[in-house]
């Protein structure tokens, strides 16, 4: 079950960045991993997670073992959702008739970056969820990789690695929990506190009448 976050949200449709990262399950010191290697205990939860790119908040968040894909995940953050959405952008990761079938039915406009070898799938059918996807391959093979991330609005994605940093940074990538069902709260717990961060970053402004 993913967490909704309730921030400073803008007052307009949201507009969703998806991402995951990996945090470690129990780990081993540098020293140990320089003299022995890695082993097999060596493990990793992934926490998904859906930022605003109008506010940079997080307004949702989601922890599970490594086995759940993004797609999965995404569909769940989405689901968690219940603002109206305008697009939503994600990775190669996201690329999954799953995201595009939700996407589909909710009305969102999808900005996921296909696979390099993608290819298209809807048959010119134009009520199929494919649609949105073969949009993207074909403009894909028009403008280029690069170009179409430029003008399609795409590269905004980057705003969800600068979250994904901090997270990392203030926190790390180790629970404080040794529970389960403790290490799933802890994230939406440092999630709010990112948010406020955000929130006290943020500069106030005033009309100034001259």
């Amino acid at each position: 079950m993913s967490h909704c976050i309730r921030g400073t949200r803008s007052k307009e449709l949201l507009h969703v960045i998806l991402d995951s990262i990996g945090i470690k399950v129990f780990g081993e010191e540098e020293w140990k991993v320089r003299r022995h290697g890695y082993t097999k205990h060596r493990m990793w939860n992934k926490l998904h997670i859906a930022i605003d790119t109008e506010t940079g908040d997080i307004i949702a968040e989601q922890l599970t073992t490594n086995s759940v894909t993004e797609a999965d995940a995404g569909v769940e953050l989405l689901n968690d959702m219940e603002e109206d959405i305008a697009d939503v952008r994600g990775d190669g990761g996201y690329d999954n008739i799953k995201i595009f079938r939700k996407c589909h039915k909710r009305k969102i406009k999808t900005l996921i970056v296909p696979q390099k070898n993608a290819r298209i799938r809807g048959n010119g059918d134009g009520r199929s969820p494919w649609k949105a996807r073969d949009d993207i391959v074909k403009a894909i093979r028009r403008e280029g990789r690069g170009e179409w991330k430029r003008s399609s609005g795409y590269s905004l994605r980057s705003l969800i690695e600068t979250t994904m940093f901090r997270y990392k940074t203030i926190f790390g990538d180790k629970p404080l929990a040794y529970e389960i069902s403790n290490q799933k709260i802890e994230p939406t717990i440092k999630c709010g506190i990112l948010n406020l961060y955000t929130e006290l970053g943020k500069p106030d402004s005033y009309i100034v009448v001259m």
